[in-house]
């Protein structure tokens, strides 16, 4: 049986605010933030609203933040 023994949490400052990590006594768990902050949530929001999304688009905002995280966030 392995044990958690750290949580590595990703997620954006705003998001981690709105669903703390763990409802619950943590124990012995190290949480360890370290977020990485969107950059494309708005441009998402904007293409999704204004009927420009596409997969095509979509696809490639992803890969542009996946990029960011790697270089910008690490």
């Amino acid at each position: 049986m392995m044990r958690l023994t750290t949580i590595v949490d990703l997620r954006g400052r705003d998001e981690a605010a709105k669903s703390p990590t763990l409802g619950h006594d943590t124990g012995s768990i190290r949480i360890v933030s370290t977020p990485v902050e969107p950059r494309t949530s708005g441009r998402v929001q904007q293409a999704l609203a204004d009927g420009s999304a596409s997969a095509a688009l979509m696809r490639d905002l992803m890969i542009s933040s996946y990029r960011h995280y790697v270089t910008e966030a690490a």
